[in-house]
C-alpha cells in the first residue's frame, strides 16, 4: 500500500504501514519533525472520483496508452447517476493498440448476488446515457479488462439509462475481457451489469480471444429486474474466433430479458463457446418472466467448431436454440432447455426447444460430452412447440444423448406441446439416436408424436427409446433381481441411476423394436427403435392410413408419411401359438409368422418390421411385411 501522511512532504518523510486489519491501517511517519504514530481507514465503498459528461466527443479516450486504470467515475450521467447527460460519442474509447488498461476494478464491497446480497462493486464506473457506445475497444487495442461497471443503467443498476448503441463494442481488437469474478470466488461478486442499452449488450466483431465471464446482460443488478438491451444480449460476428463466454461454475453469465435474442453467433465466427449461461432466466432462480424476446440462442455461423454446453435455456419468446442459415458444426451438449436450473420444473420456451432450419448441416444435438459436464445430457422438455424440429432443407444433423420430453432425471414426463422430434418436409440424411449405448436418446411424454417424419428421406433412427421412462420401476427391479439369471441381464445405462435390460427375460421389462418403418421411396428412412415399456402394451392395433402411417409406441409415437394402407392386429399369446411356425435358432425358440403371397404383394410399397418380446412366455415374435 502506498501511503503519504497528509500535509507532509513524501520526499523528506517516510510513511509506513506496519499492520493491516480489515480496513484499518496502522504505522509510523518518520521525518524531519520526528516519529509519529497514526491509524488510517481505507474506504472500501464506492467514492465518486469524477463526473465526465456532456462533452462534444468521447468522455475518455485512450490512444496508444497502456496500463491505466479508470475507476469510480460517472461517465454520461449526472452526479447521482440518475439523469442522462451523455457524451456526444462514446463513454470510453480505447484504441490504437492501447493495452493493459483496467476499466473498473475487482473489489467486491461484499457483493454476492447469488446469496441475495447486492452491493455496487466499489471500484466500478457508471457508464450510461452516451450517444454512441458505452465502451468502444477497437484498432488492435488488447489485454484490456472491464470489471465492476454498470453500463446502460442508473446508479442502482435497476433502471435503464442506456447508451444509444451497444453497451460494450469490441471491433478488430483481440484479447480483451469482461470479468465479474475469479474461479475461487462466488459468482458475479464484481460483475459488469450491461443492460438497458439501445443496441446490443456486447458486440464482438472481427475480434479474437475475447473472454466474457460472470456478467449480467439484460437483467438488473438484483438478479431479478428486467432491464433488457433493445437488441441482443451478446452478438459475435465477422470472423471472430475463440470467443469464450463463461466457464465452469462460478464463471457463467446471465443473459435474459433482451428485446431480441440472448446470444447471436453469425457470419464466419468460429470456436465460440457458451458455458454455464443462464439464458432467459435469472441465476439459480425460477422466475419465468425473464425470457429474451426471440430465441435464447440464434446461431447462423458457418465458421464451425461452435459449442453450446452446460447452459440453462428457458422462457424465451421463440426457440430455445435456433441453428439456421447455412450453419455447420454446432454442438449442443449437456444443456437444460425448457426447465429450471435443476432440470425439474417446467419453464418452456415458447416454440421449439431446438430448431435446426434453413440449410444448416452437420450439427450435433447431444453426442459425446467435450469434457466432464455437470449436466450429463441434454434435457429438452416443456417447450411450447416441438422438442427438436429439423426444418427447411437441413441435412446431416444428429440428435442423440438427450432426454426429450422428460426431466433431467429421466423419471418424470415434462412433455413438449407438439412432437418430441419433428423432421419436416425437405429435410434429409439426419440421424436420431446413436448406435453407441452410452449416448442414450429417450423421447417420451410429449403431447404429439414421439418422432414425426413428414415428406423427408434418407434419415436414420437408431438406438432410441420412444414412450418410456429411462429408469426401471423399483418394484420390478426387486422382483427381477431375486433371480441370478435376470440380475445378469441388467447393465449400467450411465454412471448415475439409469438402467435398461439387455435381454427380454423379465416380464416387467418388455421391449418393442421397430425397424425400417419408411415410405416407399427411392430413399426410405431406417429405424431401430426401442421401447422399454413402463406399463402394459399401450395399443392393441397398428393402423397405417394412406398419406400418414403411424405406429403408436407408448404415450408417444412415431409417424411417417407413407402412401399405403395396412392394418396389423397383434395377436394374443394363444393366437401366436396357433398361427406361427416354430424355428430353432442358437438353441432358442424364435417364432416367425406365415404370410400369403397376396399379403406380401399388397404391402410391398412400404416395409414394416416389428419385433416383440412377449412378456408371458419370454420368446421372440418376428413380424415382417416386406421382402
Amino acid at each position: 500500500m502506498d501511503l503519504n501522511y497528509t500535509g507532509l512532504n513524501p520526499v523528506t518523510n517516510i510513511t509506513s504501514s506496519n499492520a493491516v486489519y480489515g480496513n484499518q491501517v496502522v504505522g509510523v511517519v518518520i521525518g524531519t519533525a520526528g516519529t509519529t504514530a497514526y491509524q488510517a481507514t481505507v474506504n472500501t465503498s464506492f467514492q465518486l472520483s469524477n463526473v465526465i459528461s456532456a462533452n462534444g466527443a468521447n468522455g475518455i479516450t485512450l490512444h496508444q496508452s497502456n496500463d491505466n486504470r479508470i475507476a469510480m467515475n460517472n461517465i454520461g450521467t449526472n452526479v447521482v447517476g440518475t439523469a442522462d447527460l451523455g457524451n456526444a460519442q462514446n463513454g470510453i474509447l480505447i484504441k490504437k493498440s492501447s493495452a493493459g488498461n483496467l476499466i473498473g476494478g475487482e473489489a467486491t464491497g461484499g457483493n454476492d448476488p447469488t446469496a441475495n446480497v447486492f452491493v455496487r462493486p466499489p471500484q466500478g464506473n457508471l457508464i450510461s446515457g452516451n450517444d454512441a457506445n458505452g465502451v468502444l475497444i477497437n484498432s488492435k487495442a488488447t489485454a484490456n479488462q472491464l470489471s465492476g461497471n454498470f453500463i446502460g443503467t442508473t446508479a442502482s443498476g435497476l433502471t435503464a439509462l442506456g447508451n444509444s448503441l451497444d453497451g460494450v463494442a469490441i471491433d478488430k481488437a483481440d484479447g480483451n475481457s469482461l470479468i465479474g469474478c475469479t474461479f475461487q470466488q462466488d459468482p458475479f461478486v464484481f460483475y459488469n451489469v450491461i443492460s438497458g442499452n439501445g443496441g446490443n449488450g456486447l458486440s464482438v466483431n472481427n475480434a479474437d480471444d475475447t473472454t466474457i465471464q460472470a456478467n449480467f446482460f439484460g437483467l438488473g443488478s438484483d438478479n431479478l429486474t428486467r432491464v433488457g438491451n433493445t437488441l441482443n444480449g451478446v452478438l459475435v460476428e465477422g470472423n471472430s474466433t475463440r470467443t469464450v463466454m463463461g466457464g465452469p461454475i462460478p464463471l457463467g453469465n446471465v443473459d435474459a430479458a433482451n428485446g431480441q435474442n440472448g446470444i447471436v453467433v453469425q457470419d464466419k465466427a468460429s470456436f465460440f463457446t457458451t458455458y454455464n449461461t443462464f439464458c432467459g432466466l435469472a441465476a439459480f432462480r425460477d422466475d419465468a418472466n425473464l425470457g429474451n424476446g426471440q430465441d435464447g440462442m440464434f446461431i447462423t455461423s458457418t465458421g464451425g467448431n461452435n459449442l453450446i454446453r452446460t447452459n440453462v435455456i428457458a422462457s424465451n419468446g421463440d426457440d430455445g436454440i435456433e441453428i439456421s442459415g447455412k450453419a455447420k458444426d454446432v454442438r449442443v451438449a449437456g444443456n437444460i432447455i425448457g426447465l429450471n436450473t435443476q432440470g425439474l420444473i417446467p419453464m418452456g420456451n415458447a416454440d421449439n426447444g431446438v430448431e435446426i432450419g434453413g440449410k444448416a448441416h452437420d450439427n450435433f444435438i447431444g453426442g459425446p460430452q467435450p469434457t466432464f459436464n455437470i449436466i450429463p445430457r441434454n434435457a429438452i422438455a416443456s417447450n411450447g412447440g416441438n422438442g427438436v424440429a429439423i426444418l427447411g432443407t437441413a441435412h446431416d444433423n444428429t440428435v442423440s444423448h438427450s432426454y426429450i420430453g422428460l426431466d433431467l432425471s429421466g423419471q418424470d414426463a415434462r412433455g413438449n406441446t407438439n412432437d418430441g422430434v419433428l423432421l419436416g418436409s425437405g429435410t434429409h440424411d439426419n440421424t436420431i439416436g446413436s448406435a453407441d449405448s452410452s449416448l442414450l436418446t429417450v423421447i417420451s411424454g410429449n403431447t404429439g408424436n414421439g418422432i414425426e417424419l413428414n415428406d423427408t428421406h434418407d434419415n436414420t433412427v437408431i438406438g432410441s427409446y420412444v414412450g418410456l421412462r429411462c429408469r426401471r420401476h423399483d418394484r420390478s427391479r426387486k422382483r427381477c433381481e431375486r433371480h441370478p439369471h435376470h440380475r445378469r441381464q441388467f447393465q449400467e445405462c450411465d454412471r448415475e441411476h439409469h438402467r435398461r435390460p439387455t435381454e427380454p427375460h423379465c416380464q416387467q421389462h418388455r421391449q418393442w423394436r421397430a425397424r425400417r418403418l419408411g415410405h416407399w421411396q427411392r430413399h426410405p428412412s431406417e429405424f431401430d427403435l426401442h421401447q422399454h415399456a413402463a406399463r402394459d402394451p399401450p395399443v392393441d392395433r397398428r393402423e397405417f392410413e394412406s398419406g400418414g402411417a403411424r405406429a403408436d409406441l407408448g404415450p408417444s409415437s412415431l409417424r411417417t408419411t407413407a402412401n399405403y394402407r395396412h392394418t396389423h392386429q397383434p395377436a394374443e399369446e394363444g393366437v401366436h401359438r396357433r398361427v406361427l411356425r416354430q424355428h430353432r435358432e442358437r438353441g432358442g425358440r424364435t417364432l416367425f409368422p406365415r404370410h400369403s403371397t397376396s399379403h406380401h404383394r399388397r404391402d410391398r410399397r412400404c416395409g414394416l418390421h416389428l419385433l416383440r418380446y412377449a412378456p408371458a412366455i419370454g420368446r421372440q415374435f418376428h413380424h415382417s411385411d416386406s421382402h
